[in-house]
């Protein structure tokens, strides 16, 4: 699948994947560091833990075990050594009873559980456990010897005290040896002493150890959250937040890569700006939610058609951008343009709306069209302009004579604004005659725009489209309005005044735009005729019909321009309020083309008669069209037969010549 441009955030890699600067990667080696030394502070802190645990275990051990031989030794030193009752044991002649009476009193003295006492050859010469410590049997000694020793035992589940210790000490001298005693003592008492110490330097240990980890669990969290932290911040410079794309920056950056500073040449790339074509009505009409889903839908459809190694990008708004790698002829370039093209035109508006996205794509190439960067972005969005222009939905490549139209409509544009500003435009009249006596019946206002330099006349087919992708329509029409209306209340009262209206007026107050016109210039509204074209019924048909009705409220009369051209749906004819027909020039003009063109035009003629429509042919330039037009039943003609258009100064002379 192609890449965005963001997928690989730490490689310059074949997707155009972000790429990290020197600092950056310093800041990320550091983070590193300090979260490895961190975690080997943590890991070092956890074993301490455990060798002090062990450590406290074995020592209380060994602690148990010196406690308990010095507890024996001392007990036996004082009961037995010291006694007559050892003497006659270890001489073999056998305990008598005062012997066994003192034996087994002292056995319950100092925690002894149980003794027995062996001579030199390691036989047991007197025993003694009592009847309640009958389980120490299981663990008594299988055989004795004389070397000293201490043994911790552990019963477990069995019954009696635990743990006990079971002692070895010997008799004479090891170079003598007279015999042992093997004594068993009770040290619990001792054990629970042992394990109270052992808990509270394990507890405060313990203690130590969490408030350690927890200082290792800290930073390790404060370096987590800068590291996201800093992901975000890069994502923000690098990514664009609602498609995931590459941003603006990025792309920039990645772009640059490709025309090495050093010298040496451009790589073979191509660029394509891509913009949504209607994307502000989107976003007006059905919601700017649902404009973000159209956006999100656009660039998965980009994706989907680039290669892997392109890169696509969002540069703000509706405008998108892709980076083609290895684009080494304008036809590998054309193609990508014209797929992606196509494959947004799989993606629905919305809810609420059966229409189709489009885009338009301009193309230019490195270095077949430039050797920087700054070059290769201008001509790919002068090509964009050409595409939007010739109408849309489509993709150019760029070629140098594009450059000097931009540069001419560019201009254009500055002219137009600045006519707007100053109120340079100029109206032009064209009378409109009746076909039966060419009576004059009124006439169509017509815009003029003087070229600055004196040496022409721009004409409306240049620069209404500019006005209109300028929005300065609404406005541009009021003034023309106003101006028309002035110039009508002059003349005969039984003259019409035609205005063309551009479908961008309709959405600016147009009913308020015409009452006011009327009030201020005093003419009757029964005088005025408003032209609209198609292109206005198609953008919303309810809202059109609300507003031709409004207008038709105030008195003035609705005709319907251009009929013939774009689709002339028949349903206009009868659900909207209109008043007459104007069938464009081309018919007229065609005329000697095909005997269809006359079957059409009285068509027209006997269909608006049905309807109660007044029918207008315009172009008509020769008697013979003339000459058509009355026969064929239409009832008024307008073209330079009837008239050019003329200043408003020119029109009195010229109705005076026509006896109007």
């Amino acid at each position: 699948m192609a890449r965005s441009g963001s997928d690989r955030p730490t490689e310059t890699g074949g997707d155009g994947g972000t790429v990290r600067g020197p600092a950056s990667s310093r800041r990320e080696a550091g983070t590193r560091h300090v979260f490895a030394l961190n975690a080997v502070g943590g890991l070092f802190v956890v074993l301490t833990f455990i060798a002090i645990c062990l450590w406290s275990i074995l020592a209380a051990e060994e602690e148990l075990k010196q406690t308990a031989e010095l507890a024996a030794q001392r007990w036996a030193q004082a009961a037995i050594v010291d006694s007559d009752a050892l003497d006659h044991l270890l001489a073999g002649d056998g305990a008598t009873p005062a012997d066994e009476v003192y034996l087994n009193t002292i056995a319950r003295t100092a925690d002894v559980l149980s003794f027995r006492i062996y001579n030199a050859e390691g036989e047991p010469v007197f025993s003694y456990t009592p009847d309640d410590n009958d389980g120490l049997a299981e663990h008594a000694p299988a055989e004795s010897d004389t070397a000293a020793r201490v043994e911790i035992i552990r019963r477990g589940d069995a019954p009696g005290p635990t743990p006990i210790a079971r002692v070895w000490i010997p008799f004479g001298t090891v170079a003598d040896p007279a015999g042992s005693v093997i004594v068993t003592t009770d040290q619990s008492p001792n054990a629970a002493i042992y394990r109270e110490e052992l808990l509270g330097t394990l507890a405060i240990t313990g203690l130590l150890v969490l408030i350690a980890l927890a200082n290792c669990f800290g930073v390790a969290f404060l370096l987590r959250r800068k590291k996201i932290s800093d992901e975000r911040i890069f994502n923000l410079v690098h990514r664009d937040s609602l498609t995931g794309l590459s941003s603006r920056k990025n792309f920039q950056d990645t772009m640059s890569r490709c025309f090495p500073a050093e010298g040496g040449g451009s790589h073979a790339v191509a660029l394509h700006l891509v913009d949504v074509d209607g994307f502000k009505s989107v976003n007006d009409t059905l919601g700017h939610p649902v404009g973000d889903r159209l956006l999100q839908s656009v660039a998965t459809q980009l994706l989907s058609s680039v290669g892997e190694n392109d890169v696509v990008a969002r540069l703000g708004g509706d405008e998108f951008a892709v980076l083609q790698r290895h684009a080494d002829t304008p036809g590998k370039a054309e193609t990508l343009a014209e797929r992606i093209v196509e494959s947004v035109r799989l993606i629905h508006k919305g809810t609420g709306s059966t229409g189709h996205v489009t885009v338009s794509v301009g193309t230019a190439l490195a270095p077949v069209h430039a050797d920087n960067l700054d070059d290769l972005t201008r001509f790919a969005d002068i090509a964009l302009y050409r595409a939007k222009n010739d109408g849309r939905d489509r993709s150019i490549l760029f070629a140098p004579g594009m450059e000097d139209e931009l540069n001419a409509r560019i201009l254009l544009r500055t002219i137009v604004r600045d006519a707007v500003e100053t109120g340079a435009f100029e109206l032009h009249y064209q009378p409109i005659c009746s076909t039966g006596d060419r009576t004059i019946l009124g006439f169509e206002a017509l815009a003029r725009l003087p070229d600055p330099s004196g040496q022409r006349t721009i004409p409306p087919s240049d620069f209404i489209p500019v006005a209109e992708t300028m929005g300065l329509m609404p406005r541009l029409g009021a003034l023309l309005l106003n101006d028309a209306c002035r110039t009508a209340v002059t003349w005969p009262a039984h003259l019409t005044l035609a205005v063309n209206l551009s479908p961008q007026q309709f959405g600016d107050n147009i009913v308020g735009t015409v009452a006011d016109a009327l009030a201020t210039s005093g003419l009757s509204p029964h005088r005025l005729e408003l032209e609209v074209t198609e292109s206005l019924l198609f953008a919303n048909e309810d809202v059109a019909m609300q507003q031709l009705n409004a207008l038709k409220a105030l008195g003035v009369r609705i005709a319907m321009d251009d009929f013939g051209t774009g689709y002339s749906s028949l349903s206009y004819l009868w659900r909207f309020p209109f008043d007459k027909l104007k069938v464009d020039r081309s018919f007229i003009a065609s005329l000697d083309a095909a005997d269809s063109v006359g079957v059409v035009l009285r068509t027209i003629s006997a269909m608006s008669d049905a309807m109660a429509l007044t029918v207008v042919a315009e172009g008509v330039e020769t008697e013979a069209q003339h000459a058509f037009a009355k026969n064929a039943g239409y009832d008024a003609v307008q073209g330079y037969l009837c008239g050019r258009p003329m200043p408003r100064d020119d029109i009195p002379a010229f109705l005076a010549r026509r006896c109007c």
